[in-house]
């Protein structure tokens, strides 16, 4: 699991902020793991992959629309019908964490 945070400890500026510590503690979860992303993923449980759905969904709703939305209607989540990429991890993660997984123009 990553390192806990406290108060003190982030200077995420949290008045206009969409997210709560439990989805960043999800995303930073999956952050911290070994493997691929989604290897990553698929390590969760069905609770939490239902929840990082959710995410998924909500990221995207705000980037389309560039504003907070309050969804009145849900459906049920099918884990097994969704299919989640690297890219919609990615997506998530620099959404909620502000961290850029991707990695441009490496020259070794």
């Amino acid at each position: 699991m990553a390192e806990e945070l406290g108060w003190d400890d982030n200077d995420e500026i949290w008045d206009n902020n969409p997210y709560n510590w439990d989805d960043r503690i999800l995303v930073e979860q999956i952050v911290a793991g070994s493997g691929t992303l989604p290897e990553r993923y698929d390590k969760l449980t069905d609770e939490e992959k239902e929840r990082f759905i959710k995410l998924i969904v909500k990221v995207k709703g705000n980037q389309e629309y560039s504003t907070s939305h309050i969804y009145t209607e849900t459906k049920p989540v099918k884990i097994d019908e969704v299919k989640v990429t690297a890219e919609d991890i990615k997506l998530v993660v620099k959404e909620v964490l502000g961290i850029n997984l991707e990695i441009d123009n490496i020259n070794v």
